[in-house]
């Protein structure tokens, strides 16, 4: 299994955003806390097996684990 890091934040950038989107404030707005992540296991989408993993709601708050 390959293991794959990225950060617990997305933000969107301004240049994949709609125009319409664009002209709303940018991308400030548009940034997002991850919070699960879904796995697909298989050689094509539509078969195969999706796991996903979820952020308990004590690792939100910032409690302990």
């Amino acid at each position: 299994m390959k293991n794959v890091e990225y950060p617990s934040t997305l933000s969107l950038a301004p240049e994949i955003l709609s125009d319409e989107l664009r002209g709303r404030g940018g991308s400030s707005k548009y940034s997002y806390q991850l919070q699960a992540v879904v796995l697909h296991h298989g050689k094509k989408a539509t078969g195969g097996h999706y796991s996903a993993f979820t952020l308990e709601a004590r690792q939100q708050q910032g409690g302990e684990e």
